[in-house]
């Protein structure tokens, strides 16, 4: 049950290296993990999300330690060991590999890691990861072919609910499809229930506009910093997260047209940091003089408010879901025994 603490801890870590000059930034970051309504119902249960999220907090938290000083030997078999259990956990969590091959170049590359030592760092990675073969292993013997288990489930399903045994959406079915996006959207901040306990609309819909003008934010400071000199690492941790968010929605789309998993919010989870951290990287950047046409005190005040005002909201929601859910979850004030 306390399995999704150390994801905190992740994120602070995360957020202060990433947004090491701006401390309300920093600070935005695990206090908007905190208050993650989605997110609290996930780890209330036992379950593989709940674990996976955490891992892949971990995991993207050694490969900044690792971007900022340089491949260590104990972080290296630490991370090895964490992608081991994260690969038995949830497949969607495997978009942190992609993330964990880049981080690693970029490591070597910055730090001019000697070939043998870069070579050395890589067996240890792999060694301590291909601790989960056996599963897998084992997986094949019951399953031939099926080292994952997906063509097994995804049959024994179709077979149990009568479903298509040859369903297939191409890649552009699943991108334009509207309602998949809804469904990520809702589920990712809050769908209760067997996906049938909804918040209230106007919810959802102003937590899209805070990722759109987030998203919008980050994409307009990345064009405007494009050729100032920014701190190699931070381009490299940025990066990385990036890759992160990319290869998750990429792996999701691919399961949708699969048929192996719908649209659903947590399997978005493992990128729950790179996604925060965008949304508070590009808010403050919005309340921009050539765009408001604010100036002095007044556009200081409104820097300082809009992210504030994120963390705020996202209390309020997960504290009214709190008691929103205590009469459905058979918890209630005057229940007696």
């Amino acid at each position: 049950m306390l399995i999704g603490l150390p994801l905190i801890f992740a994120a602070r870590y995360i957020g202060q290296a990433v947004f090491s000059r701006e401390k309300i930034k920093a600070e935005a970051v695990p206090w908007l993990v905190v208050f993650h309504p989605q997110l609290i119902l996930v780890h209330a249960y036992i379950n593989n999300d709940s674990t996976a999220i955490t891992l892949s907090g971990i995991v993207l938290a050694l490969l900044v330690c690792t971007l900022k000083n340089g491949p260590k030997y104990k972080i290296t078999l630490t991370l090895g060991l964490c992608l081991a259990f994260l690969a038995l956990t949830k497949y969607s969590a495997y978009a942190l590999f992609p993330a964990v091959a880049l981080a690693f170049l970029l490591a070597f590359f910055s730090f001019k890691t000697p070939i043998a030592k870069a070579l050395a760092h890589l067996a240890l990675l792999g060694g301590s990861t291909a601790l989960c073969l056996p599963w897998f292993l084992r997986n094949l013997s019951l399953y031939p072919g099926d080292a994952l288990g997906t063509r097994t489930m995804f049959h024994t399903w179709a077979v149990t609910y009568h479903r298509d045994l040859n369903f297939h959406m191409s890649f552009w079915q699943v991108v334009k499809e509207h309602r998949w996006w809804r469904s990520i959207l809702f589920s990712f901040w809050g769908l209760f229930g067997y996906m049938d306990i909804y918040m209230w609309r106007w919810v959802y819909w102003t937590y899209f506009s805070y990722m759109l003008l987030g998203l919008t934010g980050s994409l307009s400071l990345a064009l405007r910093q494009w050729k100032k000199p920014l701190p190699d690492r931070l381009k490299q941790i940025w990066a990385v997260l990036s890759a992160t968010l990319i290869a998750n929605l990429l792996a999701m789309v691919y399961a949708s047209s699969t048929n192996l998993g719908g649209g659903q919010g947590r399997y978005l989870f493992p990128s729950e940091i790179p996604i925060i951290c965008i949304m508070v990287n590009g808010l403050p950047s919005l309340i921009d003089q050539s765009i408001t046409g604010l100036t002095g005190n007044t556009l200081g005040i409104w820097k300082k408010l809009f992210l504030p005002s994120l963390i705020i909201f996202n209390a309020a929601c997960a504290i009214g879901c709190f008691f929103y859910l205590l009469s459905r979850y058979g918890l209630t004030a005057g229940r007696t025994y």
